[in-house]
C-alpha cells in the first residue's frame, strides 16, 4: 500500500495563505495542514480548521512571525539562527522558551496537537532538536516530520538551475536526520517514510506532482509519504502554481489511477501507536 499525505505550511501566515488552505481542503487533494501560531492571520487559520475539519499541525517558528517571547517581529534565516545558537545561550533561552510558549498557544486553541512540522525543518540543528522532541514529550505529541526526501525520486524531476542548493541539501539534510530519526525512534515518535518538497519548495506544479506520483508508483514505493507544498491564493505568488496543483483534476486523476491512499497526518498516527 502506498499512502500520501499532502500538507500545506504556513497556514496562519497570512490571509493569501488561509485562503489557499481552505479552498485545497474544499476542492483539492490536501489532506493536513501546518499551524503558524506566530502568524499574522493564526486566529482565522483556527477557525477555519475547525469550520473545515482541517488536520492540523504544529508549525513551530523560531525564524519568521512576531515571536511570543520576544514579543516582536523576528526575520532570521535558519543558518543564521543555527550559526548564533552555537555560540550565544540567549538564543538557546529563546528558542526554548519560543517552543514552549508556540506549543502552548497551539493547546490553547482546543485544535489536536499530535504532531508537529517545524518552519524551514530548524529542528535538524542539534539543539533545537533536542528541545522540539521534549516539548512532544511533554505535551504528548505523538508525531514528527523527518525532512528526509528520496534523492532518487524526486531529483531528477527537480529544475536543473538547482543542482548545487540541492547536492548541499541532500548533504546536509542526509546527515543530520540521521540523529533526528534516531531520537525520534528512541522517545516512540512517529514518522513517515520520507517527505516530499525539499528540492522544488515554492516551485510545485500539476506537472512536477503527476511525474513524482508516476516516479513513486513505478520504483514500487510501499508505506506512508509526504508531500509539502506553500499554496497562496495570490496570482503574484509562486505559492499560486502550487495552489492550482493542489486543486488540479488531471493530479487528483492521476493518484485515482496510480491506487494511492490519500491519509492525513492523525490518521497515520493512529495506525502506528
Amino acid at each position: 500500500m502506498l499512502s500520501l499525505i499532502v500538507t500545506a505550511d504556513d497556514f496562519g501566515k497570512d490571509q493569501e495563505t488561509n485562503r489557499a488552505v481552505s479552498i485545497a481542503k474544499e476542492e483539492g487533494i490536501l489532506t493536513s495542514a501546518s499551524l503558524m501560531v506566530i502568524g499574522e492571520r493564526w486566529k482565522e487559520a483556527v477557525e477555519i480548521a475547525k469550520n473545515k475539519k482541517i488536520d492540523t499541525g504544529l508549525h513551530v517558528s523560531l525564524t519568521e512571525g512576531r515571536s511570543l517571547y520576544l514579543k516582536k517581529y523576528i526575520k532570521l534565516s535558519p543558518t543564521d539562527l543555527g550559526i548564533r545558537i552555537n555560540f550565544f545561550k540567549s538564543k538557546i533561552l529563546y528558542a526554548k522558551n519560543e517552543i514552549a510558549l508556540q506549543c502552548k498557544k497551539f493547546i490553547s486553541t482546543q485544535l489536536p496537537l499530535n504532531h508537529i512540522e517545524p518552519h524551514h525543518h530548524i529542528h535538524i540543528h542539534p539543539v533545537i532538536r533536542s528541545l522540539i522532541i521534549s516539548n512532544c514529550i511533554k505535551y504528548n505529541i505523538k508525531g514528527i516530520r523527518i525532512p528526509c526526501e528520496p534523492w532518487k525520486i524526486s531529483g531528477p524531476i527537480c529544475r536543473k538551475k538547482h543542482i548545487f542548493r540541492n547536492s548541499f541539501y541532500r548533504i546536509i539534510f542526509s546527515c543530520l536526520n540521521i540523529q533526528l530519526r534516531k531520537e525520534a525512534n528512541k522517545n516512540k515518535l512517529v514518522f513517515t517514510d520520507g517527505v516530499f518538497g525539499l528540492y522544488s519548495t515554492g516551485e510545485i506544479t500539476e506537472t512536477w506532482i503527476i511525474l513524482l506520483l508516476e516516479r513513486m508508483r513505478k520504483i514500487g514505493l510501499k508505506g506512508t509519504f509526504e508531500l509539502y507544498l506553500h499554496p497562496v491564493d495570490k496570482k503574484t505568488s509562486s505559492g499560486f502554481s502550487e495552489l492550482k496543483a493542489l486543486t488540479s483534476e488531471k493530479v487528483r486523476k492521476k493518484i485515482e489511477e496510480l491506487g494511492i491512499k490519500l491519509t492525513s497526518f492523525s490518521e497515520f498516527i493512529a495506525t502506528r501507536v
